[in-house]
């Protein structure tokens, strides 16, 4: 090993790994709140609380039929 790769902290090139599924997926946040829209529902003291009562099944659904490839973990 040369000097350079001992003094490094990174143990990776930057930028690689896996690509933002926002940046592969062109439109998956829009179609992510119009699933979410008539399910989610929020505190009336704090705009900024929200919550919805859709499962992960549910929501992967919605995703998928408006064609996006989602998998449940």
């Amino acid at each position: 090993m040369d000097e350079q790769t001992l003094n490094s902290s990174r143990s990776r090139k930057k930028g690689g790994g896996r690509k933002s599924l926002l940046s592969t997926q062109i439109g998956i946040d829009a179609a992510f709140l119009e699933v979410l829209k008539n399910y989610t529902a929020g505190d009336p003291m704090n705009e900024l609380i929200k919550w919805t009562n859709l499962t992960h099944k549910e929501i992967a659904s919605g995703l998928r039929a408006a064609g996006f490839t989602i998998s449940i973990p």
